[in-house]
């Protein structure tokens, strides 16, 4: 490598928050970058924004986008689901190009798609884990993709919940960790009277001021 910018490398990194509780949520860091010639390394500060100071900003990490559940479907055994997601956000060197290690501008298309993943349990005892590897992968869809229409299994008898949520794929593979999890279902299972991401989102509806228990 002689030049700035050559072979650019990208580093995709998760993690959990609240890992062995129901409010796990899935983190990451994806980020881009190309060779500087001058440091004869790949800089990732150099994704990083500029403080007052002049130097660059630590960045935190990011939540997995959650899935929300728009509408549902329901057969004897299972469900058509339209979920929505937040796109995810990349960084790279190329919005400042700081060291000239980004010569064609632009931004690096780093993200390569989001996986849809699913875990039937007891509605009574949802997930506690975001390891990516503890649930079902559903479809994985692309890039610009924000929403899609997913078929998991769904319990009438109300006993069993699905649980749905989120992961990305960058390098080729997806990442370690989910996001944190939507519930589908036939009844209210956070017990309280607000919506919640995290609470049942399926074929209750639940507004501000009671559980309506319209189906949708």
């Amino acid at each position: 490598m002689v030049n700035d910018g050559d072979s650019p490398v990208v580093a995709f990194v998760t993690s959990i928050e609240m890992e062995g509780t129901p409010m796990h949520e899935g983190r990451y860091l994806l980020v881009g970058v190309g060779f500087s010639f001058a440091f004869q390394a790949y800089v990732f500060d150099l994704a990083n924004p500029i403080g007052p100071d002049g130097l660059p900003i630590n960045l935190g990490s990011a939540r997995i986008p959650a899935p929300r559940i728009l509408s549902s479907t329901p057969g004897a055994s299972s469900a058509d689901v339209n979920i929505q997601w937040d796109a995810a956000a990349t960084r790279d060197d190329c919005l400042l190009n700081l060291a000239g290690t980004c010569p064609g501008g632009g931004s690096r298309s780093i993200l390569e798609g989001y996986v849809a993943y699913s875990q039937v349990g007891p509605c009574a005892t949802p997930p506690t884990s975001g390891a990516a590897g503890g649930w079902t992968e559903i479809a994985r869809y692309g890039a610009a993709a924000t929403s899609a229409t997913v078929n998991v299994p769904f319990d009438p008898a109300g006993v069993n919940c699905t649980y749905l949520a989120m992961g990305l794929v960058a390098g080729g593979a997806a990442g370690n960790a989910v996001s944190s999890h939507t519930t589908l279902g036939v009844t209210d299972t956070d017990g309280d009277p607000y919506f919640s991401r995290r609470g049942n989102a399926g074929f209750v509806v639940e507004d501000q001021f009671a559980d309506a228990g319209k189906m949708i």
